[in-house]
């Protein structure tokens, strides 16, 4: 499976998900320097040459994914394929259909007119590119027979859990979703009550994708990469997104045996759902807005998310590098301890949040975090902390913590109340502002196990503590 997309799984479980001029594709002749940096090398110059490799990737995505539809075949699926777009009666056959017999000779667009469109599974194809007019509405069938039980060729341990999918892709390249339309899976259904993981997109093991002018409401993780299997998640930007969830808005993880190269989140917003309280397999709110994960072996590298806001988050940022070990499938050895290097957050803002504490670490001394970057960073805590938490034995209590499933929502309140930082080989704030609405006991920042630390201009309030 050489440069093109193995898996492209669109699961549009909650609320509604909605886009404008969105892709996500793969292409072939994309490529992107590996970053290599000595202890001799300044920290100025490793971070400009993050930001100038990122950027290079970006730019390579853009213009790879600029293409001149105009030569490919049009269908309007009502006029031409006479689709039904009333929301009342099935298209999935005649969808299917039309891009099976459609798409044999080549790329063809698929123009859906203002209307609603009810449907089970799509399996897509490589060149199909479906465009939305505005006002135009897929709707997913809350019946479970209209989903097809699909057997993938690249086999992963989720195989069972995500065996339906209302658009899904595999050995396929040349995508895209464009226009302006909605796409609302009916997540909130009582059929899915306690059944599904109801995430908005996974994006799992795919290179070259782009992804951007979305708006994504979900249940559990809204926007999450994946590497499931040996595939590793590589050369993905996701740009002006808006993303609500009950669990974690923007993700890397939790399953990770490829790893992930070269991913950028930036220009991005979280905020609550719209549908409140109303949960099915999440919680209140979202949980977090940044989470970072490598726990079933596989290494994270390059990463950057940039110009990132959030709203009502309980965890702002969550790294943590875990020991879970559970292998893609049953016949292949466990993975070992895998990695997180070179990343970095700038322009990042979070409001309301608290009491869990953002934090990256490490899992010990030996496997360590390497080169994080925190950069112009204003976090406002609005839940406290108690005065137990202070006395919180980190090292001891990470151990217990770091072979399960990782999520800051089942972490305990750590003894610092912004940040919390330990086991790290490299470690660079600069432009931090911590202020809170509330009386935290729990100093601001604390640092603890981590070598080559650089700090610049930390500001707090005066109800805060100092940094430890």
């Amino acid at each position: 499976m050489k440069n093109i997309m193995q898996r492209l799984i669109l699961i549009i479980f909650f609320g509604s998900f909605s886009f404008q001029y969105i892709a996500a594709a793969v292409y072939t002749n994309s490529s992107s320097k590996q970053i290599k940096t000595t202890d001799n090398e300044s920290k100025k110059s490793f971070h400009k040459i993050l930001k100038d490799t990122l950027e290079i990737m970006a730019q390579n995505l853009e213009r790879q994914l600029v293409v001149d539809r105009s030569g490919f075949p049009v269908y309007n699926v009502v006029n031409d394929l006479h689709f039904d777009n009333t929301g009342f009666v099935l298209i999935t056959d005649k969808f299917q259909h039309a891009i099976d017999s459609l798409t044999k000779n080549g790329p063809a667009r698929f123009l859906f007119p203002r209307g609603a469109y009810l449907t089970g599974s799509i399996i897509l194809k490589s060149g199909v590119h479906l465009e939305f007019e505005d006002g135009s509405k897929i709707i997913g069938s809350t019946n479970p027979d209209d989903y097809i039980v699909i057997k993938t060729a690249y086999k992963n341990n989720t195989d069972s859990q995500v065996d339906k999918s209302l658009f899904y892709a595999e050995k396929a390249d040349g995508i895209s979703f464009t226009g302006k339309g909605v796409i609302d899976f009916q997540g909130d259904h009582p059929q899915y009550f306690y059944t599904h993981n109801n995430d908005g997109i996974d994006i799992d093991g795919c290179r070259n994708v782009y992804v951007r002018n979305c708006r994504f409401d979900s249940d559990d993780d809204a926007i999450c990469l994946k590497s499931n299997g040996p595939s590793r998640c590589e050369n993905v930007l996701i740009e002006n997104c808006i993303a609500s969830s009950h669990y974690n808005a923007l993700k890397l993880g939790t399953e990770t045996t490829g790893g992930f190269r070269n991913i950028i989140y930036r220009n991005c917003k979280v905020i609550p759902s719209v549908t409140g309280n109303h949960q099915v397999n999440g919680l209140e709110k979202t949980q977090s807005a940044i989470t970072l994960i490598i726990t079933d072996g596989g290494k994270m590298e390059n990463i950057w998310f940039d110009n990132i806001d959030a709203e009502n988050a309980v965890t702002p940022i969550f790294i943590t590098l875990g020991n879970r070990s559970r292998t893609h499938t049953d016949d292949v050895p466990k993975p070992g301890v895998g990695s997180i290097e070179n990343v970095r957050i700038s322009d990042f803002s979070a409001k309301e949040a608290g009491p869990k504490t953002s934090s990256a670490t490490g899992l010990n001394n030996d496997f360590r975090l390497k080169n994080i970057t925190l950069k112009d960073i204003k976090i406002e805590l609005e839940v406290p902390g108690n005065e137990e938490d202070r006395n919180l034995d980190i090292t001891a209590y990470l151990p217990t913590v770091k072979g399960g499933y990782p999520s800051s929502h089942s972490w305990k309140n750590l003894p610092s109340s912004a940040f919390y930082f330990k086991y790290i080989d490299g470690l660079t704030l600069k432009n931090i502002s911590v202020k809170t609405k509330c009386v935290d006991p729990r100093e601001a920042i604390i640092k603890t196990d981590c070598t080559k630390v650089q700090t610049e201009n930390i500001e707090m309030n005066k109800k805060a503590y100092k940094i430890k």
